[in-house]
């Protein structure tokens, strides 16, 4: 495992959450499979990987879904400050959303590009690390240099006393 995914497994594992394989983003596997296998000890690049709370056994799914059905945890980072950049953001819109920005910039494309800003919550489900960045699987596809994704996960909820 590579300096940076170490560095991000540990600050996620500390704070009450576990990964668990996805698979590749091209060829992920069934969310039964995902639990089958359990929570994961190390991090790969290009793997997608999401989290969920950590239980003593991980491969018992009815205990996750229990601790999630009881206290509604969402993995959501801040975007932190003190940094040149701070990574991007493409926005997706469904059909009506895009016919309005064709309307509005006469461009038929359905997504828009910006960049993070200090204070953006990102609310996400998981990550896959990639190439000197983050791509964090959120609402809209996010993506962080890795400083930036380990300082931001000092705002993660720490979820370890959940039960």
């Amino acid at each position: 495992m590579t300096p940076e995914a170490q560095a991000i497994f540990q600050a996620i594992t500390e704070k009450g959450w576990a990964f668990y394989f996805r698979g590749p983003s091209d060829a992920k596997i069934p969310h039964d499979e995902t639990y089958r296998r359990g929570a994961v000890d190390s991090l790969e690049r290009g793997i997608l990987y999401i989290l969920l709370p950590r239980v003593e056994d991980s491969t018992d799914e009815a205990a996750i879904k229990r601790i999630i059905e009881k206290h509604q945890p969402l993995p959501r980072i801040t975007v932190p400050s003190g940094f040149s950049y701070y990574g991007r953001i493409i926005y997706q819109f469904g059909q009506d959303a895009a016919k309005t920005l064709q309307h509005l910039r006469g461009t038929a494309k359905d997504e828009f590009k910006d960049i993070l800003i200090p204070g953006q919550e990102i609310p996400f489900i998981g990550i896959e690390l990639q190439d000197g960045e983050v791509r964090i699987l959120s609402p809209s596809k996010c993506y962080m240099p890795y400083e930036v994704f380990l300082a931001a996960l000092h705002t993660l909820a720490d979820i370890s006393g959940l039960t």
